[in-house]
């Protein structure tokens, strides 16, 4: 199960509606907010759950934040569904 890494996180849960999400690749999905140019990017590797927002790809790349962890090491990355839950996000259409 997916834990935020601290508590201070807590502001970014609930809030944020995102008009599309697409899995890139295993563990790595990129969306797009229904409000505002930017994109917003999962990363899940080793257990580790990273977010990075951004208006372009680049921007992506390089602004990387760990914001949640498991709490016991699964082999298979956690849904996108399970992302937008332990966040309170919504999304209106994802491919996942």
């Amino acid at each position: 199960m997916l834990r935020l890494a601290n508590e201070s996180l807590d502001v970014i849960k609930g809030g944020c509606h995102l008009a599309t999400a697409t899995q890139v690749c295993e563990g790595k999905w990129i969306a797009h907010p229904r409000k505002g140019d930017h994109m917003v990017m999962f990363y899940y590797t080793n257990g580790i759950l990273s977010l990075a927002m951004g208006e372009s790809e680049y921007e992506l790349e390089h602004s990387v934040q760990i914001i949640a962890y498991e709490e016991k090491l699964k082999i298979k990355p956690p849904t996108f569904k399970q992302i937008l839950d332990l966040l309170n996000w919504s999304c209106d259409d994802y491919v996942c």
